[in-house]
């Protein structure tokens, strides 16, 4: 079920994000509204990627219900660096993934430096759609920066200056939401399409209307939910931008959200970026931002030096250009004296200047499991260097995390490490990583993972051996041969859910035999396919630990990501609310299906890609099993087979069936046994078995066989 880069737990969607569970109600108004929201057009674009200023943005009338409970926002916008201010999902006059935009508010009398920073994107939580804003991006004061699918105007709807999306997609349904965090992981704004309640989307809900933008009414208001809040509002007929889609990328009235504070004594003053890499004989401009003693920006004039002008020098403007190769200090000073500092690295050109790691969040795994720390290495110019240079790994804890030189990070005791990566000229960068115990209390409830009967091959197979893994959370018969389980079973109903985070460890199963080889994470990376969970992530969140457990490689296929995304995922859907909503149990088994002569994953005959994979599962009231399946009609039997490869034009392509319903997949459980030669469903009545095994879910029964 899980893919590379993106996860899929989209019925899950924020449920551990506390601006997405919503228990307070939001006491809103907003009576005086169109008086609020008509301004004067007077903005213009900046350098690459800022827009400041503000143009007319005419009046917009509410279109959303009432406010309804919301849980405990982030701050209100006065108290933030950047809020999210308009939101256009659905284009009409071009192609979503050409017009997509993210407008970005700075309330703020002074620059606001984002680089580092990172925009993300649902609908799962933690969000894995995201972008990283270059080094030396800022936003100016009181102005705006538009986050585009799209860089060029002639074909985004004619948006002009736009920051690069990444890999954002936002969605046209009510599941979507947004966070804005800075470099060091802090939270700055967050937005979500609808409400949820335990992850799940809940009344009021809201999906993004074709062709118009939603912007908030009241930049110091509650922006944290769409759907319900009157603070958010499609922009109205009429108010059009470009192409003639109804928005206002890049404008609007905040002024009264971005009082300048003349008074007050300087307390601190901040100096970005820092460190500042700029290349020999090349400039970059710092920012200083004078705060008083609560915090707040004040206006008060700086003086600029550096600690070794053989180094850098700086001018009265704060520009920054680098002389010599070295590392030296930039400082600004108040007329009070209060200095604020940053290093600054000055480079070759194309030499790495500065180095960011990520860890998909959270930054936590059991012991004994594995995840994966990303490194972008920058030149002074805040240029990717790709393909980046040779890094040299290590852990600040080696009894807590090991890294290796892929940068992938292996829980060995409880506690917190820093992961550093280095560069041979001595740049590096770092994150946290936190080690929790391998196991934990959970209150999930498992019967027999294997009630229906083991699946066993039948004699006309030549691929029999397996070795059985048997896990708290599931039973799988694995084979060397495929590089992943021949099948996974494993029981579901309703104890298994919870709010633990999606683990995102991929990690080699530690219970194969000696001397058999075990996939790795690195052997799906860059493979084409997403890493496809049979159990699926979503249904073992009582705890980290069982979270942690679906993401052992011996429950992982390659899934074609149209397959995984698209009915595989909706097929899991279907199961869950049939266990979470209706309280059934529901036991499951699934697999692969394979040609001849298999392909594999980047051709390095490590992990076999099937040509279709199938799932078969058996549904029964709550608390009950196979003992009380007395006749056909006491159970519900639904299988599906999904094509799997990524090639158009052959067969099994799943090239296109993303949006297709899982229910044109479904077929009888006799023709998967057919396919893939195994005796599904052994321990049922064989009187009861013929029937229901002939059933296609959705069609008429017809008995095809005996035993």
């Amino acid at each position: 079920m899980a893919r590379v880069g993106i996860a899929r737990d989209i019925a899950r969607g924020a449920a551990t994000s506390a601006a997405h569970d919503h228990a307070s109600t939001r006491a809103a108004s907003v009576s005086s509204f169109v008086s609020h929201r008509v301004v004067t057009r007077c903005a213009s674009a900046l350098a690459v990627a800022v827009l400041a200023g503000c143009v007319d943005r005419a009046p917009v009338s509410p279109t959303v219900p009432a406010p309804t409970p919301s849980a405990a926002a982030v701050a209100p916008l006065a108290g933030r660096p950047l809020v999210i201010t308009e939101i256009m999902a659905d284009p009409s006059r071009v192609a979503d993934d050409q017009g997509e935009y993210i407008e970005l508010f700075n309330p703020n009398t002074a620059a606001v430096d984002i680089g580092g920073w990172r925009l993300a994107s649902g609908p799962v939580n933690p969000p894995t759609e995201g972008v990283t804003f270059p080094a030396g991006t800022s936003v100016p004061a009181c102005g705006f920066v538009v986050v585009v699918r799209n860089t060029n105007p002639a074909s985004n709807g004619g948006i002009t200056g736009g920051l690069a999306m990444g890999s954002i997609q936002l969605g046209n349904n009510p599941n979507d939401w947004l966070t804005l965090k800075d470099g060091n992981g802090a939270l700055i704004d967050t937005v979500s399409f609808s409400t949820r309640a335990n992850g799940v989307v809940v009344p009021p809900s809201v999906s993004p209307t074709s062709g118009a933008s939603w912007a908030v009414v009241d930049a110091t208001g509650d922006n944290t939910i769409i759907a319900g809040n009157t603070n958010w509002a499609l922009t109205p007929v009429g108010t059009t931008y470009g192409s003639g889609d109804r928005g206002t990328p890049g404008t609007g009235d905040y002024a009264t959200a971005c009082t300048p504070n003349p008074g007050g004594e300087v307390a601190s003053i901040t100096v970005t970026p820092d460190p500042l890499a700029v290349v020999a004989g090349q400039t970059r401009q710092a920012t200083a931002t004078p705060r008083d003693a609560q915090g707040a920006p004040v206006q008060a004039a700086v003086t600029w030096r550096t600690a070794d002008a053989n180094v850098a020098t700086v001018s009265p403007a704060g520009v920054v250009t680098g002389v010599a190769i070295g590392t030296t200090t930039l400082f600004a000073r108040a007329q009070n004296g209060v200095e604020g500092s940053a290093t600054v690295q000055v480079t070759a050109p194309g030499a790495p200047a500065t180095i960011t790691l990520s860890i998909n969040s959270p930054a936590r795994i059991p012991v004994g499991f594995t995840k994966p720390a990303f490194a972008t290495v920058r030149d002074a110019n805040g240029t990717i260097i790709s393909p980046p240079p040779a890094l040299t790994w290590s852990s600040s804890d080696e009894s807590v995390a090991r890294v290796d030189q892929l940068g992938y990070i292996t829980g060995v005791g409880v506690g917190t490490a820093t992961i550093r990566a280095t560069a041979s000229n001595g740049v590096f960068g770092t994150a946290s990583i936190t080690i929790v115990a391998a196991d934990a209390p959970t209150p999930a409830v498992y019967r027999d993972h294997l009630e229906f009967g083991e699946p066993t091959p039948d004699t006309r197979s030549v691929f029999r051996s397996t070795v059985r893994i048997d896990r708290r959370q599931f039973v799988a018969g694995y084979r060397e041969l495929r590089g992943g389980p021949a099948w996974v079973s494993w029981h579901l109903n309703a104890t298994h859910f919870g709010s633990a985070p999606r683990c995102d460890c991929f990690t080699a199963e530690p219970l194969l035999p000696p001397g058999m080889y075990r996939v790795v994470d690195f052997d799906y990376r860059n493979g084409g396919y997403d890493r496809g969970h049979m159990v699926q992530s979503e249904s073992r969140t009582t705890t980290e630990q069982e979270n942690a457990a679906t993401f052992l490689l011996s429950n992982i296929l390659p899934q074609a990501a149209d397959n995984n995304q698209g009915p595989w995922l909706g097929f899991e859907n279907w199961l869950n609310d049939r266990a979470r909503l209706d309280g059934r149990e529901v036991w499951v088994v699934a697999g692969g299906e394979y040609e001849i002569a298999p392909p594999t994953l980047k051709n390095e005959g490590r992990v076999q890609i099937p040509t279709w994979t199938w799932k078969v599962a058996v549904i029964l009231p709550a608390g009950r099993g196979i003992a009380d399946v007395t006749s056909p009609d006491a159970i519900q039997v639904v299988a599906v087979r999904m094509p799997n490869r990524i090639e158009p034009g052959i067969p099994g392509s799943a090239v296109g069936i993303r949006n297709l319903p899982w229910e044109t997949f479904a077929v009888s459980v006799d023709a998967i046994e057919a396919a893939v030669r195994y005796d599904l469903l052994a321990r049922l009545r064989d009187d009861i078995e013929i029937i229901v095994e002939a059933r296609v879910h959705g069609q008429p029964t017809v008995a095809t066989r005996g035993r």
